[in-house]
């Protein structure tokens, strides 16, 4: 099963690619997100976009991967920011997942590698 996972998802720098076609693609990203830390404030299927809010981890036992990454056990310094998720298609059965910045702006790279990580570790 985990080897399945890891040919259907890679993460390349900024983006994650899914080998799914769209309409799993999307409903794996409505789960995964809020799995994530996520709260999916609109979307829009027709786009391909989620808006979203980071609230962060809600458990115990995930602070500890954010406190390694950020260092602490402040509350999390990207709770209550919004993000933009974006699928694209590249090809029928392969989708390109982008996280960009509120209004579709940058994001800077080291918080976008982290939050695509962890929308990677819970997509299934």
């Amino acid at each position: 099963h985990t080897a399945y996972r890891r040919q259907r998802q890679m993460c390349i720098r900024d983006r994650l690619i899914l080998r799914l076609p769209f309409n799993r693609a999307w409903a794996s990203m409505n789960k995964a997100l809020p799995e994530a830390g996520f709260a999916i404030d609109d979307k829009d299927r027709t786009e391909g976009v989620f808006y979203l809010t980071f609230i962060g981890p809600q458990e115990e036992d995930e602070s500890g991967w954010f406190d390694w990454m950020w260092g602490g056990e402040d509350a999390h310094p990207l709770a209550n920011q919004k993000f933009l998720v974006k699928i694209a298609s590249v090809e029928e059965s392969r989708m390109v997942i982008s996280l960009l910045g509120e209004g579709g702006g940058a994001v800077e790279r080291r918080d976008q590698q982290a939050l695509l990580t962890l929308i990677k570790g819970t997509i299934n």
